[in-house]
């Protein structure tokens, strides 16, 4: 029997190799229920930790997640089943202080027996009563009813007490079945484990012939693979350092910092919750290896003085091992599961680190990138200016050069930038799609009067000097804005400046009011003098006298009207007929309408005017057979300027 009981502890005393060959330490501190308590508390606290870690996208692979939520899992049970061994020990510890349990329930039985004899004896006699009150006189009848009533009363009362107590018996039954068998401990255990339901797992059954406490690998495998799948977040896309912008990568590096951070704090709990492990398992550790020696001493000893009290103290051994292995095992196999996590986070935290390092590499080179991009756009706007400068001399072409230069540099920026911070340039153009319509509606006058200055400023488009008429205005062009154009307002027959600066937006060339533009080259306008004549006047007479009088006036600048007429065909590369003068006839109610048409000089229109209507009224004064009709005076009618 000794020897059998002696190979029951070699498990116990493997457990405990390791410590027997380091130098002997004073006994530790005993176990407290509080220690127990707080012990699953900080365990819980750790393992949410590490569940909001497995939500964060980035951190580990789907495996390694995986495995990081069955070791967190893992110690998590194992904490419950070290706790539940732990109550157990303290349980039987304090076994004889604590008071006994079955003196409520022998009082319970006690009063049910009474109550049940009471009855029976207010049975017997209300059967005596009923048979006295079938042979009684009857003068005595009344009396033995009345005591048949009073004992009536009783029985009902008597039966009122047992069913109370029937009542009682069951509600306490039914405590025994979900108490935790009067010890606080474990039902401060069991509400912990309700609050965390993942926490609970079957057990295997242990083999046939094993006592319950033993715990075999096979068991402790079976316990970190308990449990409900994890339920994590699915992994975002794979990032790509390469193909993603500035703004992004910056993002991932601050979000990949951050994550590197969490996940270096939860291994610093991880490391402190390990050592509270150790801790925990030194009390054990050192009863068992005293129990171990003690039993090896009695074994080899063959004085005993009382074989029977020797057997029985190694039967009690042999029992306060196996219940110190219970928790024993599960402590031990809890650090495991603790220092898997740990492997599993640091190896995320490298990962971390090596993807942070990637990333700002990548950032680094987009940021000189786009630098470098913006410095060749800088330099080729200033090589553009520069050779505008020199080799453009006209100040209407220079200007719209440097215009055209300003408006391509900040496109081409603009291009850069984006570029250089956005990476989803088909969600970008998505975006930049409603952004211009959304713009496009609420500027399309200004987009419209943009879209008119190309025109203005095309081959046979607006320039400056030119001479315009917009909208009732007329006058000289000084400067064509991007938006808007300038005019010096020009009044009366020789156009002369009347002090004021009129502002048009480009967008009127798309208005349906006409824009009159005076011919390149050209600075001259048609006049036309009207005569009157009665009708029975020489009308051949009067049309000859009339178109040689203007004629002749016509003679005196002719070269010049036809030099600039032949710079506007060489302009414009259209043949026209030179301008010359023209007499019209035509016949009114009260007589014949002459109209003599001639061009003049917009800077001699007044000298040319009068010269015209004198030479005119001279040549009609000379005519005997010409009469004037009623208010009939040769009178000027200034035409719209060319």
């Amino acid at each position: 029997m000794r020897t059998r009981l002696h190979e029951s502890l070699v498990a116990a005393m493997l457990l405990v190799a390791s410590v027997e060959a380091q130098p002997q330490s004073p006994p530790p501190a005993s176990v407290k229920p509080a220690d127990v308590v707080s012990h699953i508390e900080r365990t819980i606290e750790w393992y949410r930790q590490i569940s909001s870690v497995e939500q964060i996208a980035g951190v580990g692979d789907l495996v390694s997640r995986d495995r990081l939520h069955e070791s967190a899992l893992g110690a998590l049970q194992l904490a419950f089943d070290y706790a539940h061994a732990q109550a157990v020990l303290l349980r039987t510890d304090n076994q004889t202080a604590l008071p006994s349990d079955s003196e409520g329930a022998s009082n319970i039985d006690q009063l049910d027996a009474r109550t049940s004899q009471r009855v029976t004896t207010l049975q017997a006699k209300l059967n005596d009563l009923n048979t006295a009150l079938a042979h009684a006189t009857t003068r005595s009848r009344p009396a033995l009813a009345a005591q048949r009533d009073a004992i009536t009363t009783e029985i009902q009362l008597q039966k009122t007490i047992q069913a109370n107590i029937e009542s009682i018996r069951r509600f306490a039954v039914r405590e025994q079945a979900t108490d935790t068998g009067g010890d606080p401990l474990l039902g401060e255990i069991d509400a912990l484990q309700r609050s965390v339901p993942e926490a609970r797992h079957t057990k295997t059954p242990p083999p046939a012939g094993s006592p319950s406490g033993d715990h075999d690998s096979t068991a402790a495998t079976t316990r970190l693979a308990a449990g409900s799948p994890p339920t994590l977040t699915p992994s975002r896309p794979v990032f790509r350092p390469e193909a993603a912008g500035i703004f992004d990568l910056a993002t991932d590096v601050i979000g990949v910092l951050s994550t590197r951070r969490q996940i270096g704090q939860l291994i610093r709990y991880t490391d402190e919750l390990g050592q509270s492990i150790d801790s925990r398992r030194a009390p054990l550790t050192h009863e068992i290896r005293d129990l171990v020696r003690r039993v090896s001493a009695a074994s080899s000893s063959s004085t005993a003085a009382d074989p029977a009290q020797t057997q029985r103290d190694l039967q009690a051994a042999v029992a306060r091992v196996r219940a110190l292995s219970a928790a024993l095992v599960p402590l031990s196999e809890q650090g495991v599961a603790t220092d898997a996590a740990t492997a599993t986070l640091s190896k995320s935290r490298n990962d971390l680190s090596e993807r942070a390092s990637a990333d700002a590499r990548s950032l680094l080179f987009r940021l000189f990138g786009l630098l470098f991009a913006i410095a060749a756009v800088l330099l080729i706007s200033e090589a553009w200016r520069r050779a505008t400068f020199r080799y453009l001399s006209d100040p209407r072409r220079r200007r719209q050069f440097l215009l055209l230069r300003r408006i391509l540099v900040g496109a081409a920026i603009t291009l850069v930038l984006v570029i250089g911070f956005i990476s989803q340039i088909g969600s970008l153009a998505t975006y930049a799609g409603f952004v211009t319509a959304g713009v496009a509606v609420a500027l399309q006058n200004v987009i419209l009067a943009v879209v008119a200055y190309f025109f203005l400023i095309g081959r046979y488009g607006v320039r400056v000097g030119d001479r315009i008429t917009v909208g009732g205005v007329t006058g000289n062009v000084i400067e064509i804005g991007l938006v808007r154009i300038y005019l010096m307002e020009l009044a009366g027959p020789d156009w002369r400046q009347t002090g004021r600066i009129v502002v048009f937006s480009n967008a009127v060339l798309f208005q349906p009011a006409a824009l009159f533009k005076q011919m390149p080259g050209i600075d001259y306008a048609w006049h036309s003098v009207i005569v009157k004549l009665a009708p029975q006047a020489d009308i051949a007479k009067a049309e000859h006298a009339i178109g040689s009088a203007v004629t002749g006036v016509f003679a005196e600048y002719r070269e010049r009207i036809e030099a600039q007429h032949a710079t506007f065909e060489r302009t414009v590369d259209v043949q026209t007929p030179p301008p010359t003068t023209d007499v019209q006839i035509r016949i009114a109610d009260d007589g014949v309408v002459l109209a003599a048409h001639y061009p003049v000089e917009l800077t001699h229109a007044s000298q040319v005017d009068n010269r015209v209507l004198t030479a005119i009224r001279d040549a009609v004064g000379a005519l005997p057979d010409v009469t004037l009709a009623p208010g009939g005076s040769p009178r000027l009618e200034p035409l719209a300027a060319a």
